[in-house]
């Protein structure tokens, strides 16, 4: 059985979400993300 790893990632974050669970996420994170939901 041939196995395949993925060669591309997405990040994406949610501050909402973050903030309703309290995480508190670093700038530099939200910077670098691929799509950032308010």
């Amino acid at each position: 059985m041939p196995v395949q790893a993925p060669t591309e990632f997405e990040l994406i974050i949610n501050q909402k979400a973050a903030r309703q669970v309290g995480v508190r996420l670093p700038s530099a994170l939200i910077a670098r993300a691929d799509d950032v939901i308010e």
